[in-house]
């Protein structure tokens, strides 16, 4: 790991992958068995192939301001102040990559205590409670039983299991961007990147970008809803991201295409 923290401008070629998750409600999806109860299908697990569109989560997605006031990730603003991780709230920096229109697919995680479904990219990093030492995986791997890491209003942190996951569709993918590579959405505490296994050597990655935004600014990285794409600093490194090399050293795995759903409804 000392590697990772002194040498980030190395891992600066993961920045794309680190970033952008990918999907697409036109992709087919195959699906099966995993899980059987007196007869009937408890669990499935899911492959799907890695689309060309983008998502993280939908416009639909609920966050909470600083004033105590939710918002739907399709209204944010550069420089609001969200709840992020660790309690506190932080500016939204950029937009990774958005879009108000695009259909895309997403699991619909449902929790005891949640009110709203979270909707969330199977390739997007969420985390598990895990008292102290809470662990990013990808959405797609979670399972119901597992607990996830819910801020409540009060600002307790609590784990909260998971009671369904379903896949759906929504309108808009939005990836906003953090100081801490961290955002609470509708109440579950997710990470802001997603296709690879490790959050915090994205957040290492990730570094390099923030600087740029400080240094030049959000404005030249694109119109807030239009960045439909990745910015050409990030695009330009993408083709160097599934490098063996940079693989291995990263002690990194990428998002397979697997996804654990209940049964499908």
């Amino acid at each position: 790991m000392y590697f990772v923290y002194v040498c980030p401008l190395f891992f600066v070629f993961l920045v794309p992958a680190l970033a952008v998750d990918w999907a697409d409600p036109t992709e087919q999806v195959t699906c099966t068995c995993s899980s059987v109860s007196s007869s009937v299908c408890m669990s499935k697990v899911c492959q799907t192939q890695i689309p060309k569109q983008a998502a993280c989560f939908p416009g639909s997605g609920q966050v909470i301001l600083s004033n105590g006031s939710k918002k739907s990730l399709s209204d944010i603003q550069y420089g609001d102040r969200v709840l992020v991780g660790d309690g506190t709230f932080e500016e939204v920096l950029d937009f990774i990559h958005a879009n108000r229109d695009q259909e895309s697919q997403y699991l619909r995680i449902e929790t005891q205590k949640s009110m709203e479904p979270l909707l969330i990219s199977a390739n997007h990093l969420i985390f598990l409670f895990k008292n102290k030492n809470d662990e990013a995986i990808f959405a797609g791997n979670l399972h119901v039983g597992d607990h996830l890491k819910r801020i409540l209003d009060n600002g307790q942190t609590i784990a909260d299991e998971i009671v369904d996951i379903q896949l759906t569709t929504s309108i808009g993918y939005y990836a906003p961007l953090t100081p801490s590579g961290t955002i609470v959405v509708n109440g579950i505490v997710a990470s802001n990147y997603a296709v690879v296994s490790n959050h915090r050597l994205a957040h290492q990655t990730m570094s390099v970008y923030r600087l740029w935004i400080r240094i030049f600014g959000p404005i030249l990285l694109g119109e807030k809803h239009e960045q439909e794409n990745i910015h050409w600093l990030l695009q330009g490194m993408e083709n160097l991201a599934h490098f063996p090399i940079v693989e291995k050293l990263a002690d990194n795995t990428f998002f397979d295409g697997t996804t654990h759903l209940s049964t499908l409804k």
